[in-house]
């Protein structure tokens, strides 16, 4: 009772209200739409990594409610997304082409009695690297991996920690999960751990790091950090400001980036994400589906 006040920091963030509302509304739409538990949704500026929009929502009871950023710290498989990151070590440390052709028979695929499927009952049949990223084909991505990187499979491990998937990201907000990417020297690491990673199973990764990886992409290969914070103000002074800040560079060479980019613009216009195309703008990008373990049973699916 004794201790004067102190005036207090202004923190000016990086969102904008407007966005920050579509975005809310959006989310709360589609989570109502799909009867889903938990949802998440972040805009980030592709050259500055500023965050103009984030919202998370949990349903509680009949409502949905915000009680946990998911975007930050939860932490979930991959699902198909990931194989954007399969096809880039393919890619880069391969002799693979887009054009090539791959096999993946009836849907079905057994690694070391442990079946792999697709999502079309009944296959996709014989069809080109391409084509298998674009319906999303589990097989190829799998047999793919299992084929070049199986008796290396550090060198495809490796592409979880260049592209930053491997730590946490040291966001301006707390509350930051670690993700769990299995390695090699593991006790638990076996010959199906490799082909499932190579589809986004068998590991956890926040949706965060998701973004800042597509991000990438359309950012040039240049991969950087998301901010949430502009500066910290007292009064009309700047007391610290905070810049754009990379983290890589140089995710990959121009030449697997422009073929990754193919890739994600086919998923649009001819793949699973064929829904989103419109005659207004073009867009890229990659649909994923996990089904999630929870108490010792796969039960539960994660959508991105």
């Amino acid at each position: 009772n004794n201790i004067k006040a102190v005036d207090g920091m202004d923190i000016q963030t990086t969102l904008d209200i407007n966005l920050q509302d579509v975005a809310e509304t959006a989310l709360y739409d589609a989570m109502k739409g799909h009867d889903a538990d938990e949802g998440t949704v972040v805009v980030m500026e592709v050259k500055t990594g500023e965050i103009k929009a984030i919202s998370n929502l949990s349903r509680d009871g009949g409502a949905y409610v915000e009680k946990f950023n998911h975007a930050i710290g939860g932490s979930f498989e991959p699902g198909s997304t990931y194989k954007l990151v399969t096809m880039m070590a393919l890619l880069e440390e391969t002799g693979v082409k887009l054009n090539d052709m791959i096999e993946t028979g009836n849907g079905e695929y057994t690694f070391y009695k442990h079946k792999v499927r697709d999502h079309d009952e009944g296959g996709y049949g014989t069809i080109t690297v391409q084509q298998s990223f674009e319906v999303s084909s589990n097989i190829a991505m799998a047999k793919l991996a299992d084929k070049h990187f199986g008796l290396k499979p550090q060198k495809f491990v490796d592409y979880a920690d260049r592209l930053k998937l491997s730590k946490p990201l040291g966001l301006q907000i707390t509350g930051e999960s670690t993700p769990k990417i299995p390695r090699p020297k593991d006790k638990d690491w076996s010959g199906i751990t490799l082909p499932w990673m190579a589809y986004g199973y068998g590991f956890e990764m926040r949706p965060m790091h998701t973004l800042v990886l597509y991000n990438a992409v359309a950012n040039d290969g240049v991969m950087i950090k998301p901010i949430l914070v502009k500066r910290v103000m007292k009064a009309d002074e700047t007391i610290e400001e905070y810049e754009t800040e990379v983290l890589n560079s140089k995710i990959c060479s121009k030449n697997t980036l422009n073929q990754l980019r193919l890739l994600l613009e086919g998923v649009v216009d001819r793949g699973t994400a064929s829904n989103l195309k419109n005659a207004n703008y073009r867009i890229a990008g990659k649909t994923g589906t996990a089904v999630i373990l929870e108490n010792g049973r796969y039960t539960k699916k994660v959508v991105t």
